[in-house]
């Protein structure tokens, strides 16, 4: 099962679409004096205003319309994410409070807890991430939210159980790609190179087109070379030395 944020996010521009057909965005300041008023007037219109304005990248009057669409429709979590989705994309601060706002409203919704886990993660807020997942593993265990739990105990400097979660994501997902290439990340760290390698052929073997892929061939080469140097440093200390005479 695939249950990403940006999925989620892509899901909820479609479900906009229909709206912000029917809502032509009009500049700013426009009163629609002299024609048909183009100004929405529902929670769903200002939504999708909204998201034509993040799209050709007026922030400002895009958060302006989320804000409105939010004080029509507080207890709408799916407003609460897609403002917060846009802002970790633009890199802006405030998307924590909507993230606060949204995840006790979408109750045992499985790919919206994982998307919500997902943008705290971008966000910085690694403590919540955490706990967010927590409580999704407890409801499905998957390789995503593994993994996605994982980075967000490495953010909080949890290296061990950044490693048991990526070597528990492997073992309950082998075909989630993103796992075995964080894993064999882990691995390299500690210089365990032969399994490291493993771990970036797995992630190439099951997407090899993928978004990481030129970073796991890279990295999986510099693996094999040193587990080959590491095998010869061995034999090398491993070999008796030469007699020599004592005269």
């Amino acid at each position: 099962m695939r249950t990403t944020s940006l999925s989620v996010f892509a899901s909820l521009l479609l479900s906009l679409a229909g709206c912000a057909a029917a809502t032509p965005v009009a500049p700013a300041h426009s009163t629609g004096v002299g024609g048909p008023s183009t100004q929405p007037t529902t929670a769903a219109e200002h939504a999708a205003r909204a998201n034509a304005l993040a799209e050709r990248g007026d922030q400002d009057d895009a958060i302006k319309e989320f804000e409105q669409a939010i004080a029509l429709e507080p207890g709408n979590p799916t407003l609460h994410f897609t403002l917060a989705v846009w802002m970790d994309r633009w890199h802006v601060r405030g998307a924590v409070p909507h993230l606060d706002a949204a995840l006790p409203l979408v109750h045992d919704d499985y790919p919206m807890t994982v998307a919500i886990g997902h943008e705290y993660r971008l966000a910085g807020e690694f403590g919540s991430c955490v706990t967010t997942f927590d409580a999704a593993i407890k409801s499905q265990d998957s390789g995503e939210a593994r993994t996605e739990r994982a980075l967000c105990k490495l953010g909080l400097k949890d290296e061990a159980g950044a490693l048991a979660d990526l070597k528990a994501a492997v073992t309950t997902e082998p075909t989630y790609p993103q796992a075995h290439f964080f894993l064999a990340g882990r691995l390299a760290s500690a210089k365990h190179y032969k399994d490291a390698a493993a771990e970036y052929q797995a992630y190439l073997q099951l997407a090899p087109q993928g978004s990481l892929s030129d970073q796991a061939g890279e990295r999986l080469r510099a693996a094999q070379d040193a587990a080959s140097h590491e095998d010869t440093a061995v034999a090398v200390k491993g070999k008796p030395k030469s007699a020599t005479s004592s005269r």
